[in-house]
This record gives structure tokens, sequence and C-alpha cells, in this order.
């Protein structure tokens, strides 16, 4: 009995080493992991109320939109995930609801072409995204994160614009009308 105790303890006292090696959880790649910690202070980990203000920098909504719909861990990070991808996504349709209704309200009093103008340019936006769906609007988010590594560190609202190009050109080249040319067959705008 005594000599199948030892070796009971024996097996655990050399497997549990390499159990804690094999069972720890995945982890960020090295690029996130040191965007995540590099400006970040003890005092801030513990209470984030702590923790100095600052913008909502790309990599966070990257990270979460990107466990939200791609993410395979079962420890909420599905849920977490899609709860902030989601409340940002609103802060921006609010920001896109805003701008649509003063640009609605320049139009409706018209002889404000160059207001009307001056808000196109300052768009956070760059245009209309009331069409946009959630799940596309965090495909953009996760190609602009793949494709722009060196940008991830900036504002996340200073990238929108760019983030949201792609849909932008689309829904520009959309509204151009074809149609061909009776007699010639020819496409013309």
């Amino acid at each position: 009995m005594q000599k199948a105790i030892n070796r009971l303890v024996l097996t655990l006292w050399l497997s549990f080493p390499i159990y804690a090696v094999f069972a720890t959880p995945e982890r960020i790649e090295p690029d996130t992991y040191e965007l995540m910690h590099k400006h970040i202070n003890e005092d801030a980990i513990q209470n984030p109320m702590k923790a100095e203000p600052s913008t909502i920098k790309t990599w966070q909504v990257y990270q979460a939109c990107y466990d939200a719909r791609w993410s395979e861990n079962s420890d909420g990070t599905i849920e977490m995930g899609r709860f902030v991808c989601r409340t940002i996504q609103d802060a921006v349709y609010e920001q896109n609801d805003y701008e649509q209704k003063i640009q609605s309200v320049f139009r409706s009093k018209g002889g404000l072409d160059e207001q009307l103008e001056l808000l196109s340019v300052i768009s956070v936006t760059g245009c209309d995204i009331s069409e946009l769906s959630r799940y596309d609007f965090a495909g953009y988010i996760i190609s602009f994160g793949i494709h722009n590594e060196e940008e991830l560190n900036e504002s996340f609202f200073w990238n929108l614009e760019a983030i949201l190009t792609p849909y932008c050109n689309q829904l520009r080249d959309s509204s151009i009308e074809f149609h061909l040319d009776e007699n010639d067959e020819r496409r013309r705008t």
C-alpha cells in the first residue's frame, strides 16, 4: 500500500508541472499584448476608475470585435467582446444619426451650402452608415486592424473614417447611375 501511495505522489509531483504548462489559457499575440499593457499603471489595473482619461484606442475596439466574431474561448470573452463592440458601434451610429439630422436641417433651410460642405468635411464616419449592418461594421474594423497594424495605438474615432472608407466608396459607387446610350450602346454617367 505504501508503495502505491509513493508512486501516486511521485507521479503527481512529476506530472503537475507538465500539466500546468499545457493547461495555461491561450495567449494573445505579442504585438497586441504589448499594446494593451503599454501605458497601464498598477492602480488602473486594480481600479479602472483611477486610470487617466484617454481616447479609445483602435486596438481595443479591434480586439473586442475580433473576440465577438471569432473567439473560441468559453470564459466570457465572446460575451464581453460582443458587449464592447456593440457599445462602440452604438456610439458611432449615434454620431452618424446626429450628423445626418444636422445635415437634414441645413438642407431644409436652404442656402447653407457652405455649412453642408463643412459638415461633410468634418464628418466622423465619412458617409451615412445608417444602412451598414453591425456584422459588416465589425468586419471593417477587423480588416482595418489586420491591414494597418501601425495605427492600432491611435484613437479609434480618429481612424474611423479610414475604417469606413471601403463602405463609403462602395456607397458612392452604387449611387452613380449608369445607363446605355440607345444609339451606340455605351455607358454614360
